[in-house]
This record gives C-alpha cells, sequence and structure tokens, in this order.
C-alpha cells in the first residue's frame, strides 16, 4: 500500500516515512490553505441557506400554522437565547446574528393570524426617601427609611417623624448574644463603678491623663495645662499623699472597663505563628509534613472584638451614618425676578430646573456601599430577629505601611490600623480624634529563620524562598485577624446594641485597603513588577507607555478576578512545592500561574473571604495611592530628571533655579547700573497657614523631602522652570507641568460630582500624553547624568555591598571608589513604571468607593505620629509589646472621659487635651479673633457698612459681632495705630500711589454710607462726608471667612506685609475671566458719618475698609485650561493717567487670599512703581512685569477656577463653562495666537490621542514672547 502526499503528489510505502516528509513539504502550506478555503466557502453556503427567511403565502380565512417545535442542539438540548437578549429584540439583523441564536428567536406573527401578545406587567416604581435640598441644594435619597440620621437638617420633612429612634420591643433574655452596653449586668457594673475607672481620685485621674496628652518634650503650653490642671475645681493635692506614677500605671494595665473601647472581652493578645519552609530539591508528603519555622511575639487585637467596642463608643453616637444614602446637588439655575415688569410676560421662559447631579464625597455615599446594602437587603433575614432590628453594612477601611520609629538607628514598625467609616472622613482625618483603631504589628521575617532553614535543609534559602516566606508571613497574620468568629459574623452578622441605643445587626465588609506597592505585593501574592505588576488589571508591563491611549483603555477592562477556578490553580502550584520539591521559580508554576504574574500563595483576604462570598474579589480591595504613586512616584521621578535637564544645560541654570544668576539683560535704574538678583525657589511667596512653606535654600539637592514638599514644588512649578530651557522644550515642558497639577487638583478633591469625574478622566489622557510628548521629544534630546546625590548614592550603595561580602571597610575608606561616585547617563523612564500606569485607575475607584482622602495613605501616615511618640516611651527592647500597652493607657483614658461628662461637669480641662489646647492656641495666635474674643462682652463693633445685598459667596451681609460665626470678615478693635490721613498725604507727597488719596477715600466712604456705586454719587455728596478726627486706624492682619466648594466654612489671613492679596469677583460682565485681582498695601477702619439735608442718621458709624493696588489681566498671551497656562496679571503702571492703580475696597466683597506668583521669565523693573513707594507694603524694592494666578494652590482656588463647586453657588465660573475645562485648543506652531481650535477628547487630532506620530510636537505651543501691556490695562469698577 502507497500512500501518497497531496501536496506534492510524491508516494511513499509506509505512513511513518508518508509524515515525516509532510513537516518539509513545500506544497504543504498552499495545500491547506486552498483546503480552508474551500471548507469555510462550504460553510458559509450553508449558513446563507439556513438563514434564508422562507415565507408562506396566507389565503385570507386560513387558519395559522402551527408554531415549529423550538430547534435543538446536536446533543437534543433546546436552544435557549441567551440572558441578556431576553427582555428586548436585537437591533442588529438577524442575518447577522449565529444561526443557532437568530432561529431561536421567533418570527414576528402577523396581526390577524393571531390575538394580540400579553404585555409584562409593568414593575412598581421604587420607594426612596428624598430629603429636602438643603441651602446649596443638595440632598440625600434613601432606598430605606433611615430610624435616625446624624444631625438630621430642620427641613427632613415628616417622614422621619414617625419613626421614634431608640425604640424596639426587644427582650433582653431573648437575645443572651446581644452585646449590651447600657441596659446589661455591664451596665449595672459601670454604675456602680468609681467613675474615675482604676484612679481612687480626680486629682490622679488628672495627672495621669495630662502625662499621656501632653508632648514628651515639654513645651510652655504644656505648663499652662498642668497649671490648669492644678486649679480645676474639685483638685484636692491631699489625694496625691501617697500617688506613686509606676503603681497607677499598673493599676491601669489591671483595669477592666466594662464597656466600650478596650473592655473585658478585647484588649492586645500576643500569639505566633507557624511558616512552612520549601526547598527545592526536597520534597515530603504534603504541606503539614514540612519543617516548620514558629514567629513568636506577633501582637493583635481580635478584629469582632474591637469592632463591637467601637461600635459602643459614646464619643460618636451621634455621627455614625447606618444607612447608606445617594446625595445630589441641584445646581442654580438663573430666572427673572417676580419684581420685575416683564417677569409676567417672560415666564414661559423660565428655565426649567436642571437634572440633579451625583455628589460623591464620603464612604456612607459611594457606590460600593449602596450596592453592599442592596446585596444585603435582598437576602433573607434571621428568622430569630425581630422585625425592629436593623441590618446595617459596617465598613472597614484599612491602612498599612512600615514607619521608621526614630530618627536615628533601625528601629521600625509595621502596624496594621483600622478605621470604621460611618463616620465622616473630616474626623477619620485627624489624629487627635483617635479614631484609628491598631489591630497588629506586622513582625519582619527574623534574622534566626536562615540558621533554621540551614539546619534544616543545609543550605541557605534564596532570594525567592525569602520573598515567598515574607509573603506567606503577611498572609499568617492576615489569617490570624480572620479568626472563624468575624468570619461568622461576615457571613451572618452579629447583633450589637450599638452606642445610640439601637440594636442593629452588623454585617462587616471591606472596602479599601491603603498600603505601597510592596504591600499591595504581599497583600495579593503577585510578583513584584512582574509581567503583569497590576494589582487591579493585567494590563503587561510592556505595554505601560502606551498609557492612555485607546487601546490602554480596553487592555484595563481585563481585570483581576479572584474566581475559584484562579484559586484552585493557585493551590495546586502551592502543593507542588512541597510534595514534587520545585523552586518557587519553577516553569512549571510559571506555565500554570504566570498568566496572572501569581506567586505559589493564597491570600488570607481570598481564603478566608472569597470562598465564603462570591461577590468578594481581593484585587478590588486595594485602592490606589495617591501619595506613593503620584507625589512620590511619578511626579517625584519627573521633577528628578526636570533637574537632570537643568544640569545638562551648565551649572547657571541649576544655580538660575535656585537663585536665579545676573539676568542676561542688564537694566539701568534711576541712571544706575543695578545686578538684578532673581530667586526662583527661594523667593516664592508663602501662602496660608503651611500651605506654601518657604523653601529651602537649594531645592535642586532634594535632601529629606516629604510628599507634601513635592506637593508645594508642583504648585509653584509652572513660574519656577518657566524659560529655563529653549522655548521648544519650554512649551512641552510647560504643557506637562500644568496637566500634571491639573491632574493632582482633580485627584485630591474631597468633593466629586459627575461632571468634575468627566473632566478628570478627560484630563488623565491629556496628562498621559503630554507625558509621552516629553519622553519623546525632550528628553531625546538631551544625553542627561546622575545628579549629584544620585551618584553619591549609588556610590554608598555600592560600598556598603562590597562590605557584607568580606571587603576591608578601612580599605574602602582609605581608597574612595571614585570610578562609582561618576555620575553615569540616565534615561527618562517614568512613564514605562507601575505608578505611572495606576494613575488612570483613580477615576473609577474614586466613583466607586469615594475620593482619595477616603483611602490615601496620608491618612496612615498621620496615624504614625502616635506610635512614634510612644515609642520614645519605652526602653527600646521589645517595643513592639510596650507600644501596645501604651495604646491601650491611651484608650482607657479616652473612654473615662465621656463618663466623667455624664456624671457632671468637673471643669474643662478633662474635656480638652493638652496637645487640643497646643494646637488651638496655634492657631489663635497672633489671629483678630483671638484678641477681639477677650472684648466681645463689653464692647461691640461693627461688621462693616456696605451693601444689603448677599455677599460673594452667598452669605448675608452683617452688622454685628465680628467675631460671631457666618461674618464675612474679622478685623481688629484697636485705636492704637491712628493715621491722619492729612498728614499722611503731605508726608508723601511726591509718591504717585498717594496722588489721589484723599479724594479716592472721601468718595469710596461716601459709597458706603449711602449705600450706592461711586459713579452714581453726586457731585457734592462728598462735602457732607465727616471722617472723626481725620483719623483711620490701621490693623495688621483681616480674616476672611467663606465658604468651600465642599460646603465647609474656612478663613484665610491677610497681612500687607507677608500675604498681601486678594481675589474679588469681576463687576465686569463682558470680561470672560471672572475675578479681579489686588494687592492690599493696609487695612484700615474710620468711624464716620454724612450729614446731607434729609439724612436719616447722622450718627458716627464704623466702616472697614482696605487699600490695595489693582491688579489688571496680562493679554501678552493665552491663558486659562484650554492653552495650558496659568492667568496672568500685571500691576497698572502708577503714571498712567486713563487708570487709577489705586483705589480702597469693602472687605466684604473680597472672596478670599489668593496666590499670586512672580512671572520670573518676564524680568523685573521699577518703571511701574518707584522702589521707596509707600504702596511696597511688603518691602519689595521692585515689580515683576507679569504674575501668575496659582490656581493650583488649595482645592478651593482650583475648583473656584474650573467651575461646579457645590459650596459655591454657581458664583465665578458656571458648571456649563467648567465642563468646557476638559477642552484643549490646538495651536499651529507659527501662528498660535490666530490659528486655534478647540479640540475634545473624542476627536482623533486631539492632543488626548496619543497614537500620533511623536514628530507631532509642540502643537499645543503657548505664544512667543511678551508684548507691551500698558494699553490693555483698565481699572476695575468696585
Amino acid at each position: 500500500m502507497t500512500y501518497t502526499c497531496l501536496g506534492c503528489t510524491e508516494s511513499f510505502e509506509t505512513a511513518v516515512g508518508l509524515g515525516q516528509h509532510g513537516r518539509r513539504c513545500p506544497g504543504r502550506v498552499s495545500y491547506a490553505a486552498t483546503h480552508l478555503r474551500k471548507r469555510k466557502a462550504d460553510q458559509d453556503a450553508e449558513e446563507a441557506q439556513k438563514r434564508q427567511p422562507t415565507f408562506t403565502p396566507e389565503l385570507e380565512g386560513t387558519p395559522h400554522a402551527p408554531s415549529p417545535p423550538p430547534r435543538e442542539s446536536r446533543t437534543g438540548h433546546r436552544i435557549r437565547v441567551p440572558r441578556r437578549w431576553e427582555d428586548f429584540r436585537p437591533s442588529i439583523p438577524q442575518r447577522e446574528l449565529p444561526t443557532q441564536i437568530a432561529e431561536a428567536f421567533s418570527a414576528p406573527a402577523s396581526p390577524s393570524s393571531s390575538p394580540p401578545p400579553r404585555g409584562r406587567e409593568p414593575l412598581a416604581p421604587e420607594e426612596v426617601y428624598d430629603t429636602d435640598p438643603d441651602v446649596f441644594g443638595v440632598y440625600h435619597r434613601y432606598k430605606h427609611a433611615p430610624t435616625r440620621q446624624p444631625a438630621p437638617p430642620s427641613t427632613l420633612g415628616a417622614m422621619f417623624e414617625e419613626l421614634e429612634p431608640g425604640k424596639h420591643d426587644i427582650e433582653p433574655q431573648n437575645y443572651p448574644n446581644i452585646r449590651w452596653i447600657n441596659r446589661s449586668i455591664a451596665h449595672t457594673v459601670a454604675d456602680n463603678a468609681s467613675p474615675y475607672g482604676p484612679f481612687k481620685s480626680k486629682a490622679t485621674y488628672l495627672l495621669c491623663e495630662w502625662f499621656y496628652n501632653s508632648s514628651n518634650t515639654k513645651s510652655l503650653a504644656d505648663l499652662d495645662a498642668l497649671v490648669d490642671i492644678l486649679r480645676t475645681s474639685g483638685f484636692d493635692l491631699s489625694d496625691l499623699v501617697d500617688f506613686n506614677a509606676r503603681r497607677e500605671m499598673q493599676r491601669l494595665d489591671d483595669y477592666v472597663n466594662p464597656c466600650g473601647v478596650f473592655s473585658g472581652e478585647d484588649g492586645w493578645r500576643e500569639g505566633e505563628i507557624e511558616l512552612p519552609l520549601p526547598q527545592a530539591g526536597t520534597t515530603f508528603p504534603s504541606e503539614a509534613d514540612a519543617p516548620r519555622y514558629t514567629v513568636d511575639g506577633i501582637h493583635y487585637c481580635k478584629l469582632l472584638e474591637v469592632i463591637i467596642s467601637e461600635m459602643q463608643d459614646r464619643r460618636f453616637a451621634e455621627q455614625r451614618h447606618w444607612l447608606p444614602y445617594h446625595s445630589f446637588w441641584v445646581p442654580p439655575t438663573g430666572s427673572p425676578s417676580p419684581d420685575s415688569p416683564s417677569s409676567q410676560d417672560d415666564r414661559a421662559r423660565i428655565p426649567e430646573p436642571p437634572d440633579p447631579i451625583r455628589i460623591i464625597s464620603e464612604m456612607f455615599d459611594s457606590n460600593a456601599m449602596n450596592e453592599e446594602d442592596e446585596c444585603l437587603r435582598n437576602k433573607p433575614r434571621n428568622a430569630s430577629d425581630h422585625p425592629s432590628i436593623e441590618y446595617a453594612i459596617l465598613p472597614l477601611l484599612l491602612w498599612s505601611d512600615t514607619t521608621l520609629l526614630a530618627q536615628f538607628g533601625s528601629a521600625k514598625l509595621w502596624p496594621i490600623y483600622l478605621y470604621i467609616g460611618n463616620i465622616s472622613k473630616y474626623v477619620r482625618g485627624m489624629p487627635t480624634q483617635f479614631v484609628a483603631q491598631h489591630i497588629t504589628y506586622v513582625p519582619e521575617l527574623p534574622h534566626e529563620l536562615h540558621d533554621f532553614y540551614c539546619e534544616q535543609f543545609h543550605k541557605a534559602p534564596t532570594t525567592e524562598t525569602l520573598r515567598w516566606l515574607r509573603s506567606e508571613l503577611m498572609q499568617q497574620v492576615w489569617t490570624t485577624l480572620l479568626d472563624d468568629e468575624f468570619v461568622h459574623a461576615y457571613v451572618h452578622g452579629v447583633l450589637v446594641e450599638c452606642a445610640d441605643g439601637v440594636v442593629r445587626r452588623l454585617f462587616p465588609r471591606f472596602f479599601s485597603y491603603s498600603a505601597d506597592y510592596p504591600e499591595k505585593v504581599l497583600l495579593t501574592a503577585i510578583k513584584n513588577l512582574g509581567k503583569c505588576p497590576c494589582t487591579r488589571c493585567l494590563v503587561k508591563m510592556a505595554d505601560i507607555p502606551e498609557s492612555g491611549t485607546r487601546a490602554d483603555l480596553l487592555r484595563r477592562k481585563d481585570v483581576r478576578r479572584d474566581s475559584p477556578a484562579l484559586r484552585s490553580k493557585i493551590k495546586r502550584a502551592r502543593k507542588w512545592l512541597f510534595t514534587h520539591g520545585i523552586p518557587v521559580t519553577s516553569i512549571h508554576i510559571e506555565r500554570l500561574i504566570n498568566q496572572w504574574s501569581l506567586n505559589p500563595l493564597q491570600s488570607a483576604f481570598s481564603l478566608r473571604l472569597g470562598e465564603r462570598d462570591p461577590n468578594f474579589n481581593v484585587y478590588d480591595l486595594l485602592a490606589p495611592d495617591l501619595m506613593h504613586e503620584f507625589e512620590l512616584g511619578v511626579w517625584k521621578g519627573i521633577f528628578l530628571h526636570l533637574m537632570r535637564l537643568l544640569h545638562a544645560q551648565g551649572p547657571d541654570t541649576v544655580q538660575e533655579f535656585n537663585h536665579r544668576s545676573i539676568y542676561p539683560s542688564v537694566q539701568y535704574i534711576s541712571g544706575d547700573t543695578d545686578v538684578v538678583i532673581h530667586c526662583r525657589m527661594r523667593k516664592m511667596p508663602t501662602f496660608g497657614r503651611d500651605v506654601i512653606r518657604r523653601f529651602w535654600h537649594n531645592v535642586a539637592s532634594q535632601k529629606r523631602l516629604a510628599a507634601r514638599d513635592y506637593e508645594d514644588f508642583l504648585i509653584v512649578a509652572l513660574s519656577a522652570f518657566e524659560g529655563l530651557l529653549p522655548i521648544q522644550d519650554d512649551h512641552t515642558i510647560q504643557d506637562m507641568l500644568f496637566e500634571l497639577a491639573n491632574w493632582h487638583a482633580l485627584a485630591s478633591l474631597r468633593l466629586h460630582t459627575t461632571v468634575t469625574l468627566d473632566i478628570w478622566r478627560t484630563c488623565t489622557r491629556y496628562m498621559y500624553t503630554s507625558v509621552r510628548m516629553f519622553a519623546w521629544t525632550t528628553c531625546e534630546r538631551y544625553n542627561t547624568r546622575e545628579l549629584p546625590q544620585e551618584s553619591e548614592a549609588r556610590a554608598r550603595v555600592a560600598t556598603a555591598k562590597a562590605s557584607k561580602k568580606g571587603a576591608s571597610i578601612a580599605k574602602e575608606r582609605t581608597t574612595p571608589p571614585t570610578k562609582q561616585r561618576s555620575p553615569r547617563f540616565v534615561k527618562f523612564t517614568v512613564h514605562k513604571t507601575y505608578k505611572y500606569h495606576a494613575l488612570g485607575h483613580h477615576p473609577d475607584f474614586v466613583e466607586r468607593s469615594g475620593t482619595t482622602d477616603n483611602h490615601n495613605t496620608r491618612t496612615g501616615e498621620l496615624e504614625h505620629r502616635h506610635v512614634k511618640r510612644e515609642y520614645s516611651r519605652t526602653n527600646k527592647r521589645d517595643f513592639e509589646r510596650q507600644i501596645a500597652i501604651h495604646q491601650r493607657r491611651q484608650a482607657i483614658l479616652r473612654s473615662i472621659r465621656p463618663g466623667l461628662h455624664v456624671r457632671g461637669p468637673m471643669g474643662h480641662t478633662i474635656h480638652a487635651s493638652a496637645n487640643d489646647r497646643r494646637a488651638s492656641a496655634k492657631r489663635l495666635k497672633g489671629s483678630p479673633r483671638a484678641r477681639m474674643a477677650a472684648r466681645a462682652a463689653t464692647q461691640k463693633t461693627r461688621a462693616g457698612i456696605g451693601s444689603r445685598a448677599a455677599a460673594p459667596d452667598g452669605d448675608e451681609y452683617s452688622e454685628d459681632l465680628v467675631v460671631q460665626p457666618g461674618a464675612r470678615y474679622s478685623v481688629g478693635q484697636s485705636q492704637r495705630k491712628a493715621v491722619n490721613i492729612y498728614d499722611f498725604a503731605a508726608q508723601h507727597h511726591r509718591d504717585p500711589a498717594v496722588e489721589d488719596y484723599i479724594s479716592s477715600l472721601r468718595r469710596h466712604l461716601t459709597a458706603r454710607l449711602l449705600d450706592t456705586a461711586e459713579d452714581n454719587l453726586e457731585d457734592n455728596a462728598v462735602d457732607y462726608l465727616d471722617i472723626e478726627n481725620d483719623r483711620l486706624y490701621t490693623h495688621q492682619v483681616i480674616e476672611f471667612d467663606y465658604t468651600t466648594y465642599d460646603m465647609r466654612r474656612v478663613h484665610d489671613s491677610v497681612n500687607p506685609r507677608t500675604h498681601p492679596d486678594i481675589v474679588l469677583l469681576s463687576q465686569d460682565p463682558q470680561d470672560d475671566y471672572p475675578y479681579w485681582h489686588a494687592r492690599v498695601i493696609a487695612i484700615y477702619h474710620a468711624r464716620v458719618r454724612h450729614t446731607a439735608p434729609g439724612s436719616v442718621n447722622n450718627d458716627w458709624r464704623r466702616v472697614d475698609l482696605l487699600w490695595v493696588r489693582w491688579f489688571a489681566r496680562d493679554l501678552s498671551q493665552p491663558t486659562g485650561f484650554q492653552h495650558r497656562r496659568l492667568p496672568r496679571v500685571s500691576f497698572i503702571p502708577a503714571d498712567d493717567p486713563d487708570a487709577m492703580p489705586f483705589g480702597f475696597v469693602d472687605p466684604a466683597l473680597v472672596l478670599r487670599a489668593a496666590y499670586i506668583t512672580p512671572s520670573f521669565h518676564s524680568g523685573t523693573t521699577t518703571d511701574l512703581l518707584p522702589s521707596d513707594s509707600i504702596a511696597r507694603a511688603d518691602g519689595k524694592k521692585h515689580d515683576y512685569w507679569s504674575y501668575q494666578i496659582s490656581m493650583f494652590v488649595d482645592r478651593d482656588m482650583y475648583m473656584r477656577h474650573l467651575g461646579g463647586g457645590v459650596g459655591h453657588r454657581g458664583l465665578g465660573v458656571s458648571l456649563e463653562q467648567s465642563r468646557a475645562h476638559a477642552l484643549r485648543l490646538r495651536r499651529d506652531r507659527t501662528e498660535h495666537n490666530n490659528n486655534s481650535e478647540c479640540v475634545s477628547e473624542d476627536d482623533d487630532r486631539s492632543l488626548g490621542d496619543s497614537d500620533d506620530d511623536p514628530s507631532a510636537e509642540n502643537e499645543l505651543g503657548s505664544s512667543s514672547g511678551m508684548c507691551d501691556i500698558n494699553h490693555t490695562l483698565r481699572r476695575p469698577e468696585c
């Protein structure tokens, strides 16, 4: 028998010969292609025949043929329509559907052949409970009527009136498992116990509390607090006759609090963990037979008991949100006044009320918690529960991070913090509230493990084995915390009588775990920076540079899922480590789980919760980390490379960045040649209370910088880097810095709406593209080397490695490795890192789990202050145990304090710790509020005389005491510093700032008294103005109160010497920029009256006013979001006859303080104002030609420029304008000002589309050069 090859017709005697020939036959490819084409053509013809509809013409009166039987598959099963297609007909033609799907849909029936189909009954509308909108237009929507609402507004209506909180028909004996605190035996014990806990007297308790609440290094504030305690009512020195501090601390340690935090059921425990040891080449019958190393000294608290104790803590009983809700905002809309004559005719044109916009802020109004609550409502209730028992989700938020405990030394602590998410984030974010619960301190892998491993296997553990053991240690710690008791409460809930007296069945749920990337790797057991480095999706490491492109958006949809099949593969791989003796990095394990870049480890969350809750996904738990991923990651890396670029330009450029050297253009001032020294980072002005601090003398060295320092660098980077590189690269860098600052501002918002989330997603694409453009163009033009500090750090690391290998340290000191210290070439690689990729996940996580301040690792960093403080109280040996003891002592002291308040007033000193008093004293130091509070009871003053209309941020103008809440501003009452206006004008008669001083002052005061604009004054109205003694009284500081975008009340301090700039609403309707800016020269108040004939009130009245120097817009180049440039302003020339550069302002018209930075690249001048002018209250001897309005200085300032701030109530930038700020303008490189078009994120030509050729650079460059602005400035009419 012969075998013929079909590709070349060659014959063979055996099938083996034919098979060997088939592997190298030259005609096999063409034959296979022809065969496949023929087979495909036959299948297409068969499919087309099946799809061809067959219609049979029906005769009138003939019965309709019966419906054909349902189509069956080849196995005999009935083919069904997919579930997602059951409720509607697909819009695509049936001929384009697969055959088995198309035939599963029944043919449309003829109207005369069958009765009309029976329609589906409409679903009943879902019952919701909406609260009434507040003054900002914000309301909450509940899906279930809450028993009580924290701090309910007065406009809630009758829907909550029928629900009487705290009433239930439950007998304690029927529910022995309820955690009672108010109606149980424990409550009786608490009533009979001493109100001072373990202490015998009030004096002892107050002294111990002062000891723990005061600082370790005593200050004057601590001394004042101690004196306050000694003067407290009821403090008796006779109670301290036999006082012994060590004995009192022992009583505190032995004390069992009958209820509340750290009760008898909770507290710190000490346990141990066993780690199985794998060894490549060594097999065991099972993992249980492998050697185990015991890690002891694990200090932890039982998770469920900590949660229950926190729920029974009376401190926040009235602030907890037990039911989630959705928050909505009804934006303000303009409508004609009902008093206007044309209002009756224009009623048809009144705009419809806008659609509500979803607000995302807190954890309890997030989508994640609402979804969990909905899943809980769909489950059956416990049959033994009384109907009045509430079911509630208890949101748990986790933080963990390693911290150094001392400035010197290597002592470290790895705490895990637990926060309960049903109280406001503004409370959780304050360390002084002690909301964080320390649940464990994770130990490091002991050094003794190496010796034990060598004894067992006669080999040292490999690096991969140690990495596996570290991750195993973390999983074992969490397995200990997620014990059976907690898992039972997770599945079935736990009955607790909460501190508000309501019995609830609580279901604890984890919503976020905040940690840096190394800890996320340990928690999820993925490979550190492996093939798929992301903890949320399966994007490949090689695809990270394409972040922000359309292809990347599709790749991100391939998210990680903790499925049963994946868990089965991980268990199999883990089993092979012990039963087959294969190494951790074996190719067999790689083939099994390398697709997901996983290690052969089972996550404790997946093992304990994922197998019981099908909706639980451990990868969704890990929150994006704004601080480590952006501030200390992407932005730090970009800032570092910008420093390398400056070094590549030469040492003069670096010096110019830190402290600008001689400016190229020598300027002549008064005939003399002065060398103008330009400071950039050192001359950046400060702002606010520690918002922008004074920068170090050498910023480029980057020594000992924290995340807040890099955040400050980002805010001022646009001004600092302007003009330091050639213009082509300068445009690229300016675009990138703007997009980075814009992205960071959006990520830092404490209140998001669906509008800002859409803007954020669009700006994320712009940010990615600008960084890519920087990497492809600017970075490729320069050969950058390591910075000096980088070379020194690398040399130190090399020296340390050499010393570990046995090299002589003395020899290394005598022969320094000069070759290692020489700087190496460095490429820009930030756009290839995991942290760069992770930025794209932030908007989606915020939409699901609340704003970033709910889960930012900065909250955990603030909590580190407590453990660092307690570390200084230890003896530095076994400090984990001692820190746990100090934490328990402080918790017991805090739990006693509310009980003292309930049992009777015992003086204010026991309700405010020394830290609180010290912080309060720091806030009030030098503040007008502190000085006025002492006189508030005896002396009254008016807040100002002006328009009775609403203040700029919506508050009504008030003439009450300035110390009252809600006042527009606060200013001192002292009259010690008086200025005679005529003497002042005569003394500075040559100063152009005082040229129109008296006439402008009198017109302003007259307009204020008559409640009218200055332009509307009659010619002789000023003649009737009297200024008492012709005096103005000066003040150093004025504070402006305003409402922020997130509906909180804050204040800014303005000082003419340090923080002199202010912002007001523009009064020019034709101006597209909504704000005016001014620099305060002096703060005055005067006593005035108007004695014109017919005046109703001739009494002396106090008027507060500001003497200001006006800024005007710099129109020399386009600015704003669409142009990627900050708004620019410039001072008006003092000798301009067509403008008035100085004037007076009503403080009630000021919105808040402004942060205005110099445009260093524009240069300095004294042409606008003489260097010795009295108007230079800040001490500067020159002006810059141009200044930049920093809209990124804080969240509220950013929202005032972006628009859509809820608390701003439509003032400034409107909501519709804010949507336009998501667009960018593409400008021609040769004609920047004339040829420009606005493009959206979906436009293929937009910069957001990064698939373009990188050679198309600088298409968003700004205009070139400055122009004369003297003729474009005009004085704002106040």
